[in-house]
């Protein structure tokens, strides 16, 4: 999975894990709206949906692992989160494709919704969550990227997520090429931050078939508008030249725009009952102790000296 990655990024790859309950967050929509959607869509490619259900209730039972929550309470957390994906599917087996693209879920609305059933502590860590999101654009990171250089503001590296190419920086993303472009308007307090991804082949195309898309920057924005209720304005693809040549996929959107983090059915035949719910609770179990008899082997292998590792 490595040989295609910038071999100094590799270990950066492999030195974090892929949360993929942390893919919801909530973002901001073109009209300034706060929303509740999902976030990062490298992977993105048509193939079976319980694949991504799946995976994110396994890693609701890792968060839950590592919170020390019981395994009772693990399967509840888990079948919480299933059960309303099996209900709105069911829904949506119903509606028009129209009634379903023009579906969303904004963050006022879901404080009206949820507000009532919440206690206050918990109705005040959302709020303050809703906060967070709007402060995190592109004007707080302006000052811990940037600095002043002979008068013009510059981005500042920090090796080796960080390293100073001209006026673009390459930053370490699972061992791929990312590049943070930063554009100035009307002064030098007036900043956008552009961020270009490459696209490469997703890994899950040798199992549920490449993409209908060549260019795999056409591939990531094609699924992100499909499944984001919102997508950013500035959201395209590209497949350009690099320095070394080669012509590589990249797609492109803001790099800050009012992101925060949301801590912790497809068809009607997942039916009305529980038994998909209490299905992908116990596949969950399993995957996370999948997971942990991974990391161990890890653990092993750098003890062992087979994979060179250092501190961060």
């Amino acid at each position: 999975m490595s040989e295609k990655r910038v071999p100094e990024l590799v270990p950066i790859r492999y030195g974090r894990m892929s949360e993929y309950m942390l893919n919801f967050r909530l973002p901001a929509s073109p009209e300034r709206r706060l929303m509740f959607d999902i976030n990062d869509f490298d992977e993105t490619l048509p193939g079976p949906w319980e694949r991504d259900v799946e995976r994110l209730s396994a890693s609701l039972v890792i968060a839950g692992r590592a919170n020390g929550f019981s395994s009772k309470e693990r399967a509840s957390v888990v079948r919480a989160a299933v059960r309303p994906y099996r209900e709105r599917m069911r829904s949506f087996a119903g509606l028009g494709n129209l009634d379903v693209w023009y579906t969303r879920s904004e963050a006022d609305e879901l404080q009206v919704q949820f507000a009532p059933a919440l206690g206050a502590k918990d109705r005040d860590r959302w709020e303050r969550a809703r906060e967070r999101a709007r402060a995190h654009d592109t004007l707080q990171v302006f000052d811990k990227l940037t600095r002043v250089v002979d008068r013009k503001r510059r981005i500042a590296p920090d090796p080796p997520l960080l390293v100073r190419l001209e006026d673009l920086v390459g930053v370490g993303s699972v061992g791929t090429r990312c590049w943070i472009v930063l554009l100035l308007g009307k002064d030098d307090e007036d900043p956008l931050f552009l961020q270009a991804k490459e696209a490469d082949e997703p890994v899950q195309a040798p199992y549920a078939g490449a993409a209908a898309f060549l260019p795999q920057g056409e591939r990531v924005v094609a699924g992100q508008r499909l499944m984001q209720a919102t997508s950013d304005i500035f959201l395209g693809w590209e497949r350009t030249q690099g320095i070394d040549g080669r012509r590589r996929d990249f797609y492109v959107r803001q790099l800050r725009d009012w992101k925060g983090i949301a801590v912790a059915g497809t068809m009607s035949y997942l039916g009305c009952g529980d038994v998909f719910d209490r299905a992908v609770a116990t596949f969950a179990e399993l995957y996370a102790g999948q997971n942990e008899k991974d990391h161990q082997a890890l653990i092993d292998a750098i003890r062992a000296g087979g994979v060179p590792a250092e501190a961060a």
